[in-house]
């Protein structure tokens, strides 16, 4: 019934949500605000099957990298989820939890982005 909809839509809009875990995988934050490109690679071989990289505005240094009072470090998880709009009604769909593993903090237009890749 769902996919009927999406057919008949006449204006269907994609949305994303980004959310920093815990160390439990609980959600501890939404950076969903920050988010401001990503890029999902999915392939159905052995091993790793899901890469991410995401681009968050940097704003203040609010992500910049630190290993003891700072919101991220190596090895911090995120889960990125991409929902469809259509009429009132937004359909989530969870596309993984993911580890960050290296990170660039590049200066653009004066203000930080921070692209990492998990």
């Amino acid at each position: 019934e769902r996919i009927l909809k999406v057919f008949k839509a006449d204006i269907v809009i994609p949305v994303f949500r980004l959310y920093l875990l815990d160390e439990d995988e609980n959600i501890s934050m939404d950076a969903s605000d920050d988010l401001m490109s990503a890029s999902l690679s999915i392939t159905y071989q052995t091993g790793q099957r899901r890469t991410m990289n995401i681009t968050l505005a940097n704003i203040d240094n609010k992500w910049k990298p630190k290993p003891i009072k700072g919101l991220i470090w190596t090895g911090s998880k995120f889960r990125f989820d991409s929902g469809i709009v259509i009429g009132d009604t937004i359909y989530w769909k969870q596309q993984g939890v993911f580890v960050l593993k290296t990170y660039i903090i590049k200066r653009k237009f004066k203000s930080n982005n921070l692209i990492i890749i998990m």
